[in-house]
């Protein structure tokens, strides 16, 4: 397996992280999420959120 390519990784982040954002803006935090409904909106954003900062936080600490 061969070592990742940071750059285009990051790239894509953004990208699905702006498409996720655009997706859910102006989104009732109570809606249901159609794929999985027994989450709604908020619960999704908070999930997606939670796996962001933690990430950034294995960035930061160099891990």
């Amino acid at each position: 397996m061969g070592t990742p390519d940071v750059a285009r990784l990051a790239v894509q982040l953004r990208e699905q992280t702006g498409a996720f954002a655009e997706t859910i803006e102006g989104a009732d935090p109570g809606a249901r999420v159609p794929t999985c409904p027994e989450w709604r909106v908020r619960d999704l954003v908070g999930h997606i959120g939670q796996g962001h900062r933690w990430a950034a936080g294995i960035v930061r600490g160099g891990r």
